[in-house]
């Protein structure tokens, strides 16, 4: 009776302990944003959770290193509607930019600030384009640090106060976790049915099922995460934004091989990596130094055959850059750089740098690969507290005494 009762509060403990976090969230839904990429590292990573407040705009600090981190709204349209150059900031209409205040001045009596990404060569929107031949084949584009984009103090949603590491990523990840916990819970009421129509079992044999099966379930995800973790490592994952709608960040991709001469326009195939086209002329700053490391995923757009050996023409389908490699950098300074993009040069790949061809993907699961250390951590630590809980109360209910 004792140990039922203490399973009884421990049940209502957590869902008292759940909603309360729930509702903490959902009250302070409009101060909290979760970051998105790579821009603002290492003092901010992709996931991690930010709280924000009003300041007013002379209280905001400008400074390359101790600027105050800021949320931009409207996205990307906040710098192209000031003349930035819409290919380079390529950020989606929804999503708000953060990134920190480098300066800050007075224009006509109201303040606007100047903003860049930690992980960035250059502020934002300071590349804007200077020439367009009549065709649009041919475009130049310019950085000058002496004509920046400065946006206005109604841009700025708030300023960062502190950040929860990694935890945003349970908007994209909800899925994933709420199905085994279902299935957890739905397990769990079928045992206690079980059990309440098992009633030839002896009393302290039940005792001891119901006491340790949802550490049985713990440990079995422990053990299935541990399992699963290599071989989901092996697989191909989307691993940027690049090809929405289509396909999302860290869906699962189903791929095939297939010949060169069989890889349709349309297509989407596994690239790889980004090095055949950094080491032909095209600037790693303009994928925000993708690593060589990583494949790229996206769509065949033209193909062709040199001497016996295909070769193809790639974008992403959402990418502003939308030809892979299109742009090349004719002249760089210390503040200013002069870009190209030609429609007669662009770099075609070869073959053998395709891996396969995507038939299909499965939402979600790369991210069981990016927090499955983290998971791993939160069950053995559950497992500890149920074995400790667990144990306190059967101590409880049967002292060493009676079991002597």
């Amino acid at each position: 009776m004792i140990m039922e009762k203490a399973q009884l509060s421990f049940l209502i403990a957590s869902i008292v302990i759940f909603s309360a976090i729930m509702v903490t969230f959902f009250y302070f839904r409009d101060n909290l944003y979760v970051i998105k990429g790579e821009s603002m590292e290492p003092t901010l990573f992709n996931g991690d959770l930010i709280v924000v407040v009003d300041k007013a705009a002379d209280e905001i600090i400008a400074g390359e290193k101790s600027g105050d981190i800021v949320v931009i709204s409207k996205g990307s349209d906040c710098y192209v509607e000031n003349g930035a150059a819409a290919v380079f900031y390529d950020a989606p209409q929804n999503h708000n930019i953060i990134h920190r205040v480098v300066d800050k001045r007075i224009i006509n009596g109201s303040w606007f600030f100047l903003t860049k990404g930690d992980n960035n060569v250059y502020c934002d929107g300071g590349i804007r384009e200077i020439y367009e031949d009549n065709s649009g084949d041919y475009i130049l584009y310019e950085y000058n640090s002496s004509n920046l984009v400065y946006i206005p103090h109604s841009s700025i949603l708030g300023v960062m106060v502190f950040r929860i590491q990694f935890i945003g990523l349970i908007k994209d990840f909800a899925i994933v976790i709420s199905v085994p916990i279902i299935c957890s819970f739905f397990f769990l009421f079928i045992l206690e049915a079980l059990k309440r129509k098992a009633i030839l079992i002896k009393r302290e044999v039940k005792k001891k099922f119901y006491r340790s099966k949802f550490s049985l379930i713990l440990i079995s995800m422990l053990i299935g995460l541990s399992i699963a973790q290599p071989f989901v490592s092996s697989f191909y994952f989307m691993n940027n934004e690049s090809m929405e709608p289509h396909l999302s960040y860290n869906d699962l991709l189903i791929t095939e091989n297939k010949p060169a001469s069989q890889i349709k326009m349309g297509d989407i195939c596994v690239i790889r990596s980004p090095e055949y086209f950094y080491s032909h002329g095209f600037d790693p700053q303009w994928w925000n130094y993708f690593p060589n490391s990583s494949q790229l995923i996206h769509r065949i757009l033209d193909k062709k055959c040199i001497n016996g050996t295909w070769y193809f023409m790639t974008g992403g389908d959402k990418s502003s850059i939308y030809i892979d490699g299109m742009l090349r950098t004719l002249e760089k300074r210390e503040n200013y750089i002069l870009i190209e993009y030609n429609r007669s040069n662009i770099i075609y790949i070869p073959e053998e740098e395709l891996l396969g061809v995507v038939n299909g993907s499965i939402a979600l699961i790369g991210y069981l690969n990016d927090i499955s250390f983290y998971i791993n951590i939160a069950l053995i630590i559950l497992i500890a507290i149920e074995i400790i809980f667990l144990e306190t109360m059967y101590t409880i209910r049967f002292p060493k005494k009676v079991i002597d």
